[in-house]
């Protein structure tokens, strides 16, 4: 693996996370890379036209050329024209936020968020990664996943809130409920009062594509109200995984030859 090519891209990826625009000796300390280095890859960044400096205050932000790199693969998944509509209809049903994720290297990236008109609401912008393990559209992917992918993430998990699941086997028991039900939940389990309710969807090949979910504010997602989100969020990840060709018979033998309908005992 070149070792330029990957910490330029591990300097993109802490330009995308951070709020504001940061300075080369934050960026350095960060990334445990001398000034100087940070600062030879930020000048080729800038020449590239991925990264931009602020002059008047010596600080870098990401250009909007990487966000048309960005723009450019999600304009080419199908699963996000698709489920659109159904987000919208997912909103009207249940006057919660609703969203479309898919799952990326133990994340779950935020395609698209239809919001509902509450006063009050979750919120969290298009392309943001949050960690699988701890929302519910995560683990509505992760429980089809194979036991290695979930392996890898339960080497990294961290407590974000006192319901964030930390525990391997604990884990394993939810994912397991999850394929049981059909819907994942998220009580609060990365950020405090923040819950949510998902499902799987599927696509062609019995694979799972993504996932949908509503989140909103605990108080609004009490016990009663999760199992009537439960079906409605079912039924529309059901709507999306048809147009999508989605067929039972597909995903049994997906399960199958990949013994993902085996629990994941970690």
């Amino acid at each position: 693996m070149e070792k330029t090519v990957v910490k330029a891209l591990n300097l993109l990826e802490a330009l995308s996370r951070a709020e504001q625009p940061v300075g080369v000796t934050a960026l350095a300390r960060e990334l445990r890379l001398t000034k100087s280095n940070a600062h030879r890859l930020l000048d080729t960044l800038v020449r590239r036209g991925y990264v931009k400096r602020l002059d008047d205050i010596g600080r870098y932000e990401l250009s909007l050329k990487a966000w048309q790199v960005g723009v450019a693969v999600l304009s080419r998944m199908d699963v996000k024209q698709i489920a659109e509509p159904h987000l919208r209809s997912l909103v009207e049903a249940t006057n919660e936020s609703a969203n479309l994720s898919v799952f990326n290297g133990g994340e779950v990236v935020y395609l698209v968020r239809i919001e509902c008109e509450q006063p009050i609401r979750a919120h969290f912008p298009v392309g943001a990664s949050l960690p699988a393990y701890c929302t519910s559209t995560g683990k509505a992917i992760l429980a089809y996943q194979s036991e290695g992918v979930v392996r890898a993430c339960c080497g990294r998990l961290r407590r974000y809130t006192p319901r964030t699941i930390t525990n391997e086997r604990k884990l394993a028991e939810e994912l397991a409920r999850i394929r049981r039900s059909g819907y994942a939940v998220n009580l609060g389990e990365f950020r405090d009062n923040v819950y949510g309710v998902a499902a799987p969807v599927w696509n062609a090949e019995g694979g799972v594509e993504a996932a949908v979910a509503v989140s909103g504010p605990a108080d609004r997602f009490r016990a009663s109200a999760i199992r009537k989100f439960a079906e409605v969020v079912k039924e529309h990840a059901q709507q999306i995984s048809r147009e999508l060709g989605y067929s039972p018979t597909r995903k049994l033998r997906a399960w199958n030859a990949t013994g993902a309908k085996k629990p994941h005992l970690l």
